[in-house]
């Protein structure tokens, strides 16, 4: 069984897998703890994996409404 458990601390998430992201619609950015962002448009995806307990947030989204597809493993 999949554990699919969050950590939550100041609004920033740490999934325990690792996270494939790809943005459908919209546009976004994600902000990691490092200070590090990555920005998003429709049909981009995260090429490097988001790794198991790396904390990060979503920082902006477009007005138009995000779809997200995220993959955990």
């Amino acid at each position: 069984m999949t554990d699919y458990t969050l950590i939550r601390s100041r609004r920033r998430t740490a999934a325990a897998e690792t996270e494939f992201v790809a943005l459908l619609e919209g546009n976004a950015a994600i902000e990691y703890l490092n200070g590090k962002t990555a920005t998003l448009s429709k049909g981009d995806t995260l090429l490097i994996m988001i790794k198991p307990h790396e904390r990060h947030k979503v920082s902006y989204t477009s007005t138009e409404p995000p779809v997200w597809l995220c993959v955990f493993y």
